[in-house]
């Protein structure tokens, strides 16, 4: 059972139920559901979150780059993902990392940096987070960043 007071329950019970609702068929009925389902679990996370959760503030992170339940915004997003970098939790350094290296425009824009990219994924690949090993990469093979 979830308590409260426990964040890494609370972490691992929101991303269960975010993950369960990708698999769902859609319908407008299923639609609305998910949008309620997904402003709890970000509330979920915001609990957690204030319990100094590295786990949940690198959720909550994704919560805001997606718009899950909040508000899509990518640069409160990598305001997050920065707080818990090199802490043990190679997603938030890898999502900062894809941030990094695609940019973003909008109200406050994140320049593409492929450096800052690569510290982020070779941090995440330390990790062993395979998805960092797949982007650095690209990297490489495109030439972008020098191999060591």
């Amino acid at each position: 059972a979830m308590k409260e007071d426990h964040a890494p329950s609370m972490v691992r019970y929101a991303v269960l139920l975010r993950d369960s609702l990708s698999a769902k068929v859609w319908s407008p009925q299923s639609e609305r559901l998910q949008e309620q389902n997904q402003e709890r679990i970000f509330a979920i996370l915001q609990t957690a979150a204030q319990q100094k959760n590295k786990a949940a503030i690198a959720e909550l992170g994704y919560m805001y780059e997606n718009g899950y339940g909040t508000p899509m915004s990518t640069a409160v997003a990598a305001k997050l993902y920065k707080s818990v970098t090199r802490c043990g939790i190679p997603m938030a350094d890898y999502q900062l990392g894809m941030i990094y290296m695609n940019g973003t425009a909008g109200t406050s824009p994140i320049q593409m940096n492929m450096e800052l990219a690569k510290e982020c994924f070779d941090y995440a690949s330390s990790q062993g987070y395979a998805l960092a090993d797949f982007q650095l990469g690209r990297l490489y093979a495109r030439g972008v960043v020098k191999v060591d």
